[in-house]
């Protein structure tokens, strides 16, 4: 039995006191956690996963983070503590400086135009051309999306962009970036706006929707923020958290897929709608086939709306090459794969592990490694087995003893004839540290001249500058003794 997850049960709990925010510096992008405390705000800096490293935009729900990055990639993960982790691409979307997410589970992000996206069915709508563009956020508030402007908090009009208004004009010069929405307390929702001033802070408003106005400074932060996520920024008191949704199928029948929707509500029991015909109070359906599939997840005082899909159940197998290096001369073998292939269609499996097409493993010794190529449903789709040789090392060796004496015989000092190198530096000292002969060639060697002279009798000093056919880079150093 295959199983996809499709969302994890690492779940956020709706924490009315913290939310997140991006800044930059010369150093980097960087996303804080903000705790609101009796102090003040107090800040911590997240470690991010390595698709983060360019974080625009922010977004989030309680169980989602998502970012934007400054090419228009759009990005999901979840918080754990104070990291970002189980991180994977969703898709492109237009370049944009505002994401938010809306209470219809969809991503909606702008610059001087609006977009909507559904993170789950990877699909962008484009809504209109703005007439106020968004300067660095957006938020959702009593079911109305709101936006920072150049001139003020802008009320959208999501179904006719170009007709959005001013909801509460900026009373001084400067730039308000972050915008989100936190719940205090269950059910109670307050709006922050970030003003970036002159220098290197941010001074944190509240802003009173209703009375349309700043109701102002409730606190500092020791850094510029850009924009803001909170997980309740989407403007829903949540009832109802999905935990995961899971898609099961044996690889021999891939037409018979069970999916298994996992949820809980603090109010009651839950009922399970699946394309608004089939209900149960589940959340498992069996016997489907591929295609997108829509569900409404209902308790006694909330609805939750969400979707997934169901892959084709033919068998497609990605593109995908690899190399390897046998182990040789004390270094490790290694086997790279490599794919144009992106996303979570498809992975390889070894070791009772799983890892993407485009993975390394390093540090292997010789031996016989098998590898399998899975789809999105966890079948086997291709498998590849490389035995890796231990190689024998051709070390690079000097005689100890040369007689430049005109005879034919070890008239030179050279390395070895076994010896293998790709690029090669040999020097010679006399005694006193005179340098008698420098040379590149491994073949050639020092034929015992100082100068056009030859050289006395005496033990000389060399070393050996190369790098190995593994290009590994190699010094030794010796004497040797010139005799007639």
């Amino acid at each position: 039995m295959a199983v996809i997850a499709i969302l994890l049960s690492a779940v956020l709990s709706a924490n009315a006191q913290t939310f997140f925010v991006s800044t930059t510096s010369p150093s980097g992008y960087k996303l804080y956690k903000v705790t609101k405390a009796d102090t003040g705000f107090v800040s911590q800096q997240m470690s991010l996963c390595g698709q983060a490293r360019r974080i625009v935009s922010i977004a989030m729900n309680r169980s989602d983070f998502f970012w934007s990055d400054d090419a228009g990639n759009l990005y999901r993960g979840k918080v754990a503590g104070n990291a970002l982790v189980e991180c994977e691409s969703v898709k492109a979307i237009p370049l944009s400086v505002s994401l938010t997410m809306g209470p219809d589970s969809n991503l909606y992000s702008a610059s001087t135009s609006l977009y909507r996206t559904d993170p789950v069915l990877k699909s962008t709508t484009a809504l209109g051309d703005l007439n106020y563009a968004s300067f660095g956020d957006m938020t959702f508030y009593a079911g109305e999306l709101y936006t920072n402007s150049s001139d003020g908090i802008v009320k959208i009009n999501i179904s006719n962009p170009g007709n959005s208004s001013i909801h509460i004009p900026f009373p001084e010069s400067g730039s308000f970036y972050g915008l989100i929405n936190v719940e205090e307390s269950p059910g109670i929702f307050k709006v922050y706006a970030f003003f970036a001033g002159n220098n290197d802070t941010t001074t944190i408003f509240e802003v009173d929707i209703e009375g349309q106005r700043l109701a102002g400074e409730i606190g500092t932060l020791p850094f510029k923020v850009f924009d803001a996520a909170s997980p309740a920024e989407n403007g829903i008191n949540a009832d109802i958290i999905l935990n995961s949704i899971a898609l099961s199928s044996t690889c021999d029948q891939p037409g018979e897929t069970q999916v298994n929707i996992s949820a809980s509500a603090s109010s009651g029991d839950l009922r399970f709608k699946l394309n608004n015909q089939d209900e149960n109070t589940t959340g498992i359906f069996n016997q489907l086939t591929p295609g997108n599939y829509a569900v409404n997840i209902i308790s006694p005082a909330d609805t939750l709306d969400t979707a997934f899909v169901v892959p084709p159940s033919g068998v497609v197998k990605p593109i995908f090459s690899y190399k390897y290096e046998n182990p040789e001369c004390g270094l490790p073998g290694e086997i790279k794969f490599s794919s144009p292939e992106t996303g979570d269609e498809f992975q390889l499996e070894y070791d009772n592990k799983l890892h993407v097409l485009n993975q390394e493993f390093l540090n292997l010794p010789g031996g016989v490694y098998r590898f399998n190529v899975l789809n999105k449903a966890g079948c086997r789709i291709d498998s590849v087995e490389i035995i890796l040789v231990d190689q024998e090392c051709m070390k690079v060796t000097f005689p100890s003893v040369f007689t430049p004496n005109g005879d034919g015989l070890n008239d030179v000092f050279r390395p070895n004839r076994e010896s293998e190198a790709l690029v090669f530096r040999l020097k010679i000292y006399n005694r006193w540290g005179k340098l008698v002969y420098e040379g590149r060639d491994l073949l050639e060697g020092w034929n015992g001249q100082d100068n056009g002279k030859p050289a006395v009798v005496a033990v000389y000093y060399w070393i050996a500058d190369y790098t190995t056919n593994r290009n590994k880079r190699n010094v030794q150093k010796g004497t040797v003794l010139l005799l007639k």
